[in-house]
């Protein structure tokens, strides 16, 4: 039996482009959860929201708890059509558009990437700005001076990959 290496190449690129994806996917949903709960503590926009990342997730509105299998970054989403299972209540599109941006970003990250390196050093910029950016938009900036460093770090390590 003679094995076509182009299929197998193929079939590799689709994997991993799969892989990076959910990947992302996850990343973006672990970035919702830091930012709207991090603003939640310091703020108190939401009463019934967790205030720390050990609590498992809960409605925003009634407070009940949400099952793990809702949980699933973009298709619980969608399988709830963007409204809570308990009391009906929609979502903020936020939640479903960063969640697929990380993924985005994160799949666009790994086709421009020449070597293993360039890319974690990619995705933790990515990850960095995005906790950034939805911060400042809640008007929350405790972790500021950490993502900033990360951040540079990494944009560090991809100037110097290049130059």
């Amino acid at each position: 039996m003679i094995i076509d290496l182009q299929h197998l190449k193929t079939y590799y690129d689709l994997l991993a482009s799969l892989y990076i994806v959910i990947t992302g996917l996850c990343i973006g949903s672990f970035i919702n959860v830091w930012i709207f709960r991090g603003a939640n503590a310091k703020l108190n926009l939401y009463p019934s929201l967790p205030k720390d990342l050990t609590t498992p997730s809960t409605c925003p509105n009634c407070g009940v708890k949400i099952p793990f299998y809702l949980n699933v970054p973009v298709l619980g989403y969608i399988a709830l059509r963007g409204k809570t299972a308990c009391c009906k209540q929609p979502y903020s599109p936020q939640y479903l558009l960063l969640e697929l941006s990380v993924g985005i970003l994160y799949y666009l990250c790994y086709i421009m990437s020449n070597n293993f390196i360039e890319l974690i050093a990619g995705f933790v910029f990515i990850a960095c700005l995005v906790v950034y950016v939805g911060q400042k938009r809640l008007g929350h900036h405790s972790l500021n001076l950490i993502l900033i460093t990360a951040s540079s770090a990494a944009l560090f390590t991809l100037v110097r990959l290049y130059y």
